[in-house]
Parts: C-alpha cells; sequence; structure tokens
C-alpha cells in the first residue's frame, strides 16, 4: 500500500519506506529536537501504512521549501536514489512547479523521471 504527499489533490504516490525516509531526513535536517515539525515527522500516527502527508501541515503553502545539491546526494546515498529524487519533487511541489494530480501517471511513475 502506498502514501501520497502533496498539498491537496497535488502531489505523489509514495511507498511507505519512502515516506518514513523523508520524514525522518526532515526531521533531522529541518526541524529542532522536539519542535513542532519534529513532532508531527516522529508521531507513530504518520508511520501507519498507508497514511500519505498533507505537506502543508509540514511546509505551509507558500513557505520555501529548498534542498542543496550536496544535501540531494547524501540523501540519495544514505537512503536510497528514490529519496533523493523524492526531495527534488518536494521541492517542485512546494515551489508550485509540480502540477499533477494524484490521479496521473507521472504522480506514480515519478521515479523513472
Amino acid at each position: 500500500m502506498g502514501a501520497f504527499i502533496g498539498y491537496g489533490n497535488r502531489g505523489v504516490w509514495v511507498s511507505n519506506d519512502e515516506r518514513d525516509a523523508f520524514l525522518d531526513w526532515y526531521a533531522s535536517h529541518r526541524c529542532r529536537w522536539d519542535d513542532v515539525r519534529w513532532r508531527f515527522c516522529k508521531h507513530h500516527s504518520r508511520r501507519w501504512p498507508g497514511n500519505g502527508i498533507e505537506l502543508g501541515e509540514l511546509i505551509p503553502r507558500g513557505e520555501r521549501f529548498t534542498v542543496s545539491d550536496f544535501e540531494l546526494q547524501r540523501a540519495a546515498a544514505k537512503h536510497d536514489s528514490a529519496v533523493g529524487k523524492l526531495l527534488r519533487v518536494i521541492v517542485d511541489i512546494t515551489h508550485a512547479k509540480w502540477k499533477h494530480l494524484a490521479d496521473s501517471s507521472e504522480a506514480v511513475c515519478w521515479r523513472n523521471s
């Protein structure tokens, strides 16, 4: 069972492992220990199979989420290349560059792009 990450119905389908890797990465790189966003990422209810992430709860619309090339390389090396690609897609989603809806092939096949 997969999980959806996005703003509303604009985003991507990911595996539960990819979702968890994103949450762990975000907590480690964009949060302070035990702040509101860190608790959001680490809460066990976010890890249930199939549980999606509404990005607005973590990265409010209009807030610029950026990831450096170095961070992308490290994320891909630590997890796998899909996590690096997922971070790039989430950057595009938060910058309103990702136009693909949940029912599009691009939302499912983003790893191949």
